[in-house]
C-alpha cells in the first residue's frame, strides 16, 4: 500500500491509499501526481491488517530506487525483525503494534 498525502485541502489532510504491491511504478505514479512520502508494506505480516500480502525485501527496494522522494516501510515491523529493515534503502520505518500492543 503507498499513501499520498492530499495537501489540496486547506487545513485539512488526509491519505489517498494507491497500490505499489507488484512493483515501483504505482510509487514513481503517486509521486509524480505530488506524493510527500510512500510508506508501503506490510513488509512483514501485521496484525493490524490481517488481509495485508507481505512486501518482499526485493520489491521494497525496488519500490525504494523508483522514486526520489522519501519511502517508510511499514507492517509488521517489531524490535525483532526491524534490523532486517537497516539496508532496504528507505528513510525510516513505521510501527504500530510494535508500541501500542505492549503492556508497558
Amino acid at each position: 500500500m503507498v499513501f499520498m498525502l492530499d495537501r489540496t485541502i486547506p487545513a485539512l489532510h488526509r491519505q489517498e491509499p494507491c497500490s505499489a504491491q507488484k512493483n515501483g511504478l504505482e510509487a514513481r505514479k503517486a509521486q509524480q501526481d505530488g506524493a510527500d512520502y510512500i510508506g508501503t508494506g506490510a513488509v512483514f505480516g501485521s496484525a493490524t491488517k490481517q488481509d495485508a500480502t507481505p512486501l518482499s525485501l526485493q520489491t521494497l527496494q525496488e519500490i525504494c530506487q523508483a522514486v526520489t522522494i522519501p519511502v517508510v516501510a511499514i507492517g509488521g515491523i517489531t524490535a525483532e525483525n526491524a534490523l532486517q529493515l537497516r539496508d532496504f534503502g528507505g528513510q525510516g520505518i513505521a510501527v504500530i503494534s510494535a508500541i501500542f500492543a505492549k503492556p508497558d
